[in-house]
């Protein structure tokens, strides 16, 4: 009956930092994905695309990034509840956070080159 309870606590307890690193992965993803919207918007200006097109381009970008957004979420989730059941949790969440600071100091360096 102790066993039941231990493994039913620790469960609940990987349950826990699944959501709350997950929770951190969206918030990071926020961040990202208005960041990758911003570069977009610059990038299209900057290489003299149609005016006219750019509402649209801007519209239909943000939905598909919102899209990408909340896979991310999900797949983040599982991803992060299997690490735990597997005990790699860390390098699991080390490898999202990882491609997300990457993803985002590309966003920043298109953005600081393009200011010349």
């Amino acid at each position: 009956m102790g066993l039941d309870s231990a493994s039913s606590k620790k469960k609940y307890y990987f349950t826990f930092l699944a959501y709350l690193f997950s929770a951190v992965t969206a918030f990071i993803g926020i961040l990202l994905w208005f960041t990758i919207r911003e570069t977009l918007m610059v990038t299209l200006t900057y290489v003299s695309f149609n005016f006219w097109s750019l509402p649209a381009i801007d519209n239909f970008s943000f939905l598909i990034l919102g899209i990408g957004w909340l896979i991310l979420v999900y797949f983040s989730y599982y991803y992060y509840q299997k690490g735990f059941k597997e005990g790699k949790a860390l390098s699991k969440i080390l490898r999202i956070t990882g491609v997300q600071t990457l993803l985002f100091i590309v966003c920043k360096i298109i953005m600081i080159s393009q200011l010349d």
